[in-house]
């Protein structure tokens, strides 16, 4: 499930995917990472948050149409699926897009933004997670929990 970062409530979502759940019933997700260590100097230089691969899939995304409403660090990632009652029984953080950079960039970046620095430092080198979340069955879940103010 890749649709986390397009919700206006997440933990909603991930609290009916845990309703539904068997006991031993587990669920895949994906989540962006937005801040990695390309959007960082994006940013820095002044680009903002859409990128040559977004604009391919529409020509007319911009900063105030993003299809992203919710934008997430690994550790809100965590925290997130934390708080709705799963455990993170497997992850895989992917690599940072390196397509729109000129060849000698780009493998500059890929010896750097590697396996072993995505796992020393998730934060700048991992576009993002796979995540296989298993429900936490001696958990008690507040349902009416969610991300909104009361």
């Amino acid at each position: 499930m890749d649709v986390i970062e397009h919700l206006f409530d997440p933990l909603e979502l991930l609290a009916e995917i845990r309703r539904i759940l068997k006991d031993d019933g587990y669920a895949l997700i994906g989540i962006p990472q937005h801040f990695d260590i390309i959007q960082r100097v994006r940013m820095l230089f002044g680009s903002g948050i859409v990128t040559a691969e977004h604009l391919s899939y529409s020509k007319d995304y911009r900063s105030w149409n993003y299809v992203h409403i919710r934008l997430f660090k690994l550790d809100e990632a965590h925290e997130l699926t934390q708080r709705a009652g799963f455990l993170v029984e497997e992850e895989i953080l992917l690599p940072v897009t390196l397509h729109p950079f000129s060849k000698p960039i780009r493998a500059g970046l890929k010896l750097i933004s590697n396996r072993f620095s995505r796992r020393v430092l998730p934060s700048l080198f991992a576009a993002g997670v796979r995540m296989r979340i298993r429900k936490q069955t001696d958990r008690v879940i507040n349902p009416s929990v969610t991300g909104r103010p009361a």
